[in-house]
């Protein structure tokens, strides 16, 4: 499912434009990952985020706990549903 997150930066963020920031794939309960989301530019909060759990029963993920670290990523193409 996708949980709405966060940003919280540390310091000065790099404005950059053409840089890209995404999560980082990791496990943050036992049974409870993340999968790499590419964030959007213009946004802080309410940022979903794709996590996944592999474990039998339903866990709970608190609010404030850290999901994931974002990092710099580099966009090499994309894709559109339209092209043949």
């Amino acid at each position: 499912m996708d949980v709405p997150g966060k940003v919280v930066f540390r310091g000065r963020p790099n404005c950059d434009d053409d840089l890209q920031w995404g999560t980082k794939p990791v496990t943050i309960i036992n049974g409870v990952h993340v999968a790499r989301t590419l964030a959007p530019n213009d946004r802080f909060t309410d940022l979903p985020v794709r996590v996944m759990n592999v474990q039998r029963q339903p866990l709970t993920v608190r609010a404030g706990t850290v999901i994931s670290d974002l990092k710099p990523l580099t966009i090499v193409g994309t894709y559109a549903k339209d092209e043949p």
